[in-house]
């Protein structure tokens, strides 16, 4: 059953500025960055070697887990307080790697939970 509630995730770079406006907030600088390897610094996290890159780090796939948790926790309440919309922002350095990774993860997680949801890549392509 698909709820009420449509949840916008947002990635973004730190280097051009925090989100004005956002709900809620994560941080993903701590994931090594994909930018420091040279086969995969002109890539995104759309793409499958970066995601592999990503994936293979345990602690990358620790903080995911954790992440899933929270955000179901925050959405449900969220959709709960009756509200119709929720905003997250997803930051890393520059808005290409890491941050794409991880929202289009909390989105894919997200719809198959049965949300509604967008997946907006502000800075990708800076």
């Amino acid at each position: 059953m698909m709820k009420e509630i449509l949840v916008v995730i947002q990635s973004f770079g730190f280097k051009y500025g925090m989100p004005a406006i956002t709900d809620y907030m994560v941080d993903a600088r701590f994931i090594t960055n994909p930018f420091y390897v040279p086969e995969l610094k002109n890539l995104t996290g759309r793409d499958k070697a970066v995601i592999e890159y990503i994936t293979k780090q345990p602690k990358s796939m620790e903080f995911m887990d954790c992440l899933k948790g929270l955000i179901d926790c925050v959405v449900e309440k969220f959709e709960r307080d009756g509200k119709i919309q929720i905003l997250i922002s997803v930051g890393c350095t520059g808005g290409r790697h890491r941050s794409v990774f991880v929202a289009n993860a909390i989105g894919e997680h997200l719809t198959a939970a049965g949300f509604k949801t967008q997946v907006v890549h502000r800075d990708i392509d800076k």
